[in-house]
């Protein structure tokens, strides 16, 4: 056998020179850290102690522990049947139930928490229609400003992830052993928990994982639902920095939130890296099968009524009250499209213009820094732990880089449009960098060989035939991270960039001056527009 060939002093230098371009990108985004934890070495410097020894503290923290917990519990409990459906089964309505994969990165936060208010909400459909029907005199649901409001929204928005993960792996597994359990006599509900289930565990531990991060870093939907149940970090180190003004508290709390987050990234960066390893990947996907009997059939028309109602119902609220149109205290309504035309008379068009600016720089430095590192570790060679640092942005949360950009690059009452686009490159650098390494490592070994036999220098391969083979994994990473951006209003209530709004700000504001349809508006544009980039996305990523 050959000695494996040493790599040329050139390839490592160049390799070498994409990993530090990377890594001085990525350490943009650290720069606003002294910024958000100055305060604590300054005037303020006893800010920490003052924050440890505070209740609210600990009360915010059990609060966002408790409802990710729950989240994830229930994520997984709404997940699980779908991906089964979607992995293994053929049914009318399939692709439909798929394209829920796309929910919690192409559908913003704050429109899920406008919907459920919509539907949910004391005034909104299910209530009103709970009133006509059973003549009560108040709305009998008030769930939905509270712990179970902020667990629900949460897993809803978040049950896809558990479908896209353990579907893919679902549809996947061997059928070998479970076909041995039932020779042996063993029955559905056995073969599940003894068979299947422990072969999905590296799906849903990472699954649950993450969904369990999101929402013990979620912002928007806490900030709309748990004023009367509870707290977490993010949303106390808003109040600590906007309202209450106190910048040693939100410093204290921006480390205690880090420190926090930074232990479930690594959960995370763990899980992946055994669920990666060589020899792990199951083979091809089974054929789907049409759903047998009527046990089937009808539990699985029972759990499709609740996905309608649970995601249905609120998209479907939103879309509707964009096209009411009120006149005036009576309560009379039509139909029409005046509240576009107001949106726009508005500044609506400004907002628009601000929401795509911002987009596409976001998406540019997330899609060019990711492309850089992951060319880069893949002319190294690198694996499983070196590649755990893609992971690192994810565990500085937007909330402490808002409080440090909005010191490190301020603008007009709050940071400047380019520290917004950091804070949400940052978020969608993994999602960006790990489409660009999926699309590199898709590059077969002999393609490369054939270039460096003609006498081509790493830079010609790369310019010739790693990036434009990759280009598609390149432009879905960067669709991402521009659906994303479109979505994100945490990043800009934190911030407060000055100019025109954005429209996930400007719907924020219209929801907050009771301007609900409106808001809803504005609120469909902005799915529109994220909805055209994800699909782009999933077109790309067809492609690879």
């Amino acid at each position: 056998m050959d000695a494996p060939r040493a790599p040329r002093p050139a390839n490592v230098l160049l390799a070498t020179g994409g990993i530090l371009a990377a890594a001085l990108a990525l350490a943009l985004f650290l720069v606003p850290l002294p910024g958000a934890f100055g305060p604590l070495f300054g005037a303020e410097g006893n800010g920490l102690a003052r924050t440890l020894n505070d209740a609210r503290t600990w009360s915010s923290l059990r609060f966002a522990l408790l409802e990710s917990l729950a989240s994830s519990g229930l994520a997984l409990a709404l997940g699980l049947p779908a991906a089964w459906l979607a992995a293994r089964r053929e049914f009318r309505g399939r692709r439909l139930l798929s394209s829920l994969g796309a929910v919690p990165f192409a559908v913003p936060p704050l429109l899920v928490a406008l919907g459920f208010v919509m539907f949910w909400g004391r005034s909104g459909a299910v209530n009103a229609l709970l009133v006509r029907v059973l003549g009560l005199d108040e709305p009998p649901l008030s769930f939905l400003y509270s712990f179970h409001g902020v667990v629900l929204a949460h897993a809803v928005y978040n049950f896809p992830i558990v479908m896209r993960l353990a579907g893919d792996l679902w549809s996947r597994l061997p059928d070998a052993q479970a076909d041995a359990a039932r020779s042996l006599g063993a029955g559905e509900g056995r073969i599940l928990l003894g068979v299947t289930l422990p072969q999905l565990a590296p799906a849903l531990a990472s699954a649950a994982t993450l969904v369990f991060l999101y929402s013990f870093s979620s912002f928007v939907i806490v900030l709309v639902f748990g004023a009367m149940a509870g707290s977490t970090l993010e949303v106390e180190i808003y109040r600590a920095a906007r309202i209450e003004v106190d910048p040693g508290r939100a410093a204290s709390l921006a480390l205690v939130g880090t420190a926090a987050v930074l232990l479930l990234v690594a959960a995370y960066a763990a899980i992946e890296a055994c669920h990666a390893r060589p020899g792990q990947a199951p083979g091809l996907r089974n054929p789907r099968k049409p759903l047998r009997g009527g046990i089937e059939r009808t539990a699985a028309a029972a759990y499709g009524l609740v996905v309608a109602i649970l995601v249905g119902g609120p998209a479907l609220s939103v879309l509707i009250a964009s096209f009411i149109e009120r006149r005036g205290f009576s309560g009379a309504f039509r139909l029409g499209f005046g509240n576009y035309l107001r949106l726009f008379e508005s500044g609506g068009l400004g907002s628009l213009g601000a929401t795509v600016a911002l987009a596409l720089m976001a998406a540019s430095i997330a899609a060019a820094t990711g492309t850089a590192a992951a060319w880069g570790l893949r002319r190294l060679g690198a694996r499983g732990p070196a590649l755990a640092f893609a992971y690192l942005p994810l565990a500085v949360s937007p909330a402490v880089l808002a409080l440090g950009w909005t010191r490190v690059l301020p603008g007009r009452g709050g940071a400047s449009l380019l520290a917004v686009a950091l804070i949400q490159a940052a978020g969608a650098w993994p999602l960006a960098w790990r489409s660009a390494h999926a699309a590199f490592s898709k590059i077969q070994g002999n393609v490369l060989d054939a270039a460096a036999t003609l006498g081509s220098s790493t830079a010609d391969r790369a310019r010739r035939v790693d990036l434009p083979l990759a280009a598609r994994g390149i432009a879905s990473g960067a669709a991402f991270a521009f659906a994303l951006s479109v979505g994100d209003a945490g990043s800009l209530i934190l911030a407060s960039p000055g100019g025109a709004p954005p429209l996930a700000l400007l719907m924020y504001r219209l929801a907050g001056s009771y301007r609900f349809n409106e808001a809803c508006a504005a609120g469909v544009l902005m799915a529109l527009l994220g909805s055209l980039a994800f699909a782009i996305r999933e077109e790309a990523s067809d492609a690879l």
